[in-house]
């Protein structure tokens, strides 16, 4: 069963403020696929949706959580 959009959305943000409680600034795609336990389908949803919220987060293959500067160092 796949979750719509607004669900997987609600759950990354759940998600996303306790990660960045644990001081993680960038996360890749597939340990928020992992994390989440999302399908491949869940997963392009998700990130699509975050593509047209907030373009600017994608480093590939990284992604920078919401809260962290654009300039934020990597490791």
């Amino acid at each position: 069963m796949n979750r719509d959009a607004q669900t997987l959305r609600a759950r990354f943000g759940a998600w996303e403020a306790d990660t960045l409680a644990e001081g993680v600034e960038y996360v890749t795609t597939r340990r928020i696929a992992e994390e989440l336990g999302l399908t491949a389908g869940e997963t392009r949803t998700l990130l699509g949706t975050l593509r047209a919220q907030t373009p600017v987060r994608q480093a590939p293959p990284l992604w920078r959580l919401a809260g962290t500067p654009a300039a934020a160092r990597i490791g």
